[in-house]
C-alpha cells in the first residue's frame, strides 16, 4: 500500500501508521473498513452512521510537536492469543490535552515509540 509521503509505515492490527516528518496519520486499512461496511449492509440507519463516522476519523492527524509524552502499555490478552500492547499519546489538544491509544503488536509499537522518540529526543 502506497504511503503519504512517510518515513516510516507501519500496519498492525487493521491500522495504518504513517509517520512524516510533521505528523502521525493513523488510518483504517481498506479491508477493515470493506468488513463494516459488509457488516452494517442492509441497515440504512447503520450505514449511514458508518458513513459519518469514517468520514470524520479519515486520516486522523498527531502533529508530532504537540506530543507530551508516548508510552507503550500491555493489552491483557488470553494464554496463547497473539500478545498486544497499545501506544499511548498524551498530546496538547484545543489548550487542554487528549490521550490517544493505538493497539498494536509489540514489533509496530516499538518502532513507532522509537521514530517517535527520536523526532522529539530530548523532550522526554
Amino acid at each position: 500500500m502506497a504511503s503519504l509521503d512517510s518515513d516510516l509505515s507501519i500496519e498492525s492490527n487493521g491500522l495504518i501508521i504513517d509517520v512524516t516528518h510533521n505528523s502521525i496519520i493513523v488510518r483504517l486499512m481498506p479491508e477493515v473498513i470493506e468488513k463494516l461496511r459488509e457488516t452494517v449492509s442492509g441497515d440504512s440507519i447503520l450505514e449511514n452512521a458508518l458513513t459519518i463516522l469514517l468520514k470524520g476519523a479519515e486520516h486522523p492527524t498527531i502533529p508530532i510537536s504537540d506530543i507530551n509524552n508516548i508510552s507503550i502499555e500491555p493489552i491483557p490478552s488470553r494464554p496463547g492469543s497473539q500478545e498486544q500492547r497499545k501506544v499511548v499519546i498524551n498530546r496538547q489538544f484545543h489548550g487542554g490535552s487528549v490521550i490517544d491509544e493505538l493497539p498494536l503488536t509489540p514489533e509496530a509499537a516499538d518502532a513507532l515509540v522509537k521514530e517517535i522518540k527520536k523526532r522529539t529526543n530530548a523532550r522526554f
